[in-house]
C-alpha cells in the first residue's frame, strides 16, 4: 500500500525502513533527516514512486484476496492506520491488512508484488521464515510489534502465482532489530553526519556539505593509513580484473567447441548468443548442508 500520509514519517522508523537500518544503510538514514529537518536542499533524492509501486498498489487487493483464499486467512481490516510501536516512539507500521489465521490466531498480513531479479530471493512456501527475504522478514517482525500480534502472513505474488507464507513473532529477532534502530535513532536527531561508506549518497552529502574550499592544506597523520589503504586497493583491482579475464580465457580455450563445462561446485557455459557471439556465464551451485 501507499504511504499513510497523515502519519508524521519524520517521528522514526517505518516497518519497510527497519531492516535497512539494521543493514546500516546510509541512504534511508539520510532520507530520515530530510523528513525530520527539511533543508532547502535534500540530502537525498526523494522517493516519488515508480511503475513497480504503482502496479503493487494497483494489485494489493487481488493479491490479498487470492492470498487469504489459498490460505484460509480471514481478512477483517484493509489498510489499517498507521500505528506507533506500544512501547518504543521511534518505531511505527502501516500494514495492508489485519485478519485472523486458519488456526484462529490474530495476524496481520503483507502483501507483495515481486518482479524479475528480486524472485530469486524468496524460497519455498514451506520454509516459512527462510522462505522470506530479509528486508520483508523485518517489515513483518515490526508489523506483528506495533500490532501486538503473533503471526503473520505475506502473500507474494510471484511470476504468474500468489505464495503465501506464515510467519510466526521472534522476540529475540525483534529485540535485535530494534536495539540497532534505537541507536541509529539517536544519531538522526542529533543530527549526525554519516560514517564513510561505499554508498554513494555518502559521496554526494559531504559534496553539498563543503561546497568551497578554502584553499589551504590540512596536515594530520590520520591521512596515513587511508591514503596507504586507498593505494592498495587501487593495486589489488587492477591485478584482479587481470586475474579475472586471464581465468574466462582459460574457461574459454577449456570448453573449446562445446557448449559448456561442469563440474562438482560449478557449471560456465560459452554459448553463442543471437548476434553470432560466445557469451561466457559461470555460476556456482548451492553447498549442500551436511546432514
Amino acid at each position: 500500500m501507499g504511504f499513510d500520509t497523515s502519519y508524521d514519517r519524520g517521528s522514526g522508523w517505518g516497518a519497510s525502513e527497519t531492516g535497512r537500518i539494521y543493514h546500516g544503510c546510509r541512504k534511508t538514514y539520510l532520507r530520515k533527516r530530510d523528513e525530520r529537518e527539511q533543508p532547502e536542499e535534500p540530502y537525498v533524492k526523494p522517493f516519488e514512486g515508480n511503475e513497480s509501486t504503482e502496479n503493487g498498489n494497483t494489485l494489493e487487493p487481488f493479491i490479498i484476496e487470492a492470498g487469504a483464499k489459498k490460505s484460509g486467512v480471514e481478512v477483517s481490516t484493509i489498510e489499517p492506520e498507521t500505528k506507533t510501536h506500544p512501547e518504543l516512539d521511534f518505531i511505527f507500521a502501516t500494514t495492508d491488512a489485519l485478519g485472523v489465521g486458519p488456526n484462529g490466531v490474530p495476524c496481520v498480513v503483507e502483501a507483495k508484488l515481486v518482479g524479475i531479479g528480486p524472485h530469486l530471493d524468496w524460497g519455498s512456501e514451506d520454509d516459512g521464515w527462510d522462505g522470506v527475504p530479509f528486508l520483508v522478514q523485518a517489515q513483518v517482525a515490526t508489523q506483528m510489534a506495533v500490532h501486538e500480534r503473533n503471526e503473520a502472513w505475506v502473500f507474494a505474488f510471484i511470476g504468474s502465482t500468489v505464495k503465501t507464507y506464515h510467519l510466526e513473532r521472534d522476540r529475540e529477532f525483534e529485540l535485535e532489530l530494534f536495539s540497532i534502530c534505537g541507536d541509529v535513532w539517536k544519531l538522526v536527531v542529533d543530527k549526525e553526519d554519516p560514517p564513510p561508506g561505499p554508498e554513494d549518497v555518502v559521496r554526494q552529502f559531504y559534496s553539498k556539505k563543503w561546497k568551497a574550499s578554502n584553499g589551504n592544506t590540512l596536515v594530520t597523520e590520520d591521512a596515513c593509513e587511508l591514503i596507504r589503504h586507498r593505494q592498495v586497493f587501487n593495486e589489488q583491482e587492477k591485478d584482479a580484473k587481470e586475474n579475472r579475464l586471464t581465468i574466462e580465457n582459460a574457461l574459454r580455450i577449456l570448453i573449446a567447441e562445446h557448449d559448456a563445462v561442469e563440474c562438482s561446485i560449478g557449471r560456465a557455459t560459452n554459448k553463442f548468443s543471437k548476434n553470432g557471439r560466445r557469451t561466457l556465464r559461470v555460476k556456482m551451485f548451492k553447498e549442500k548442508n551436511d546432514e
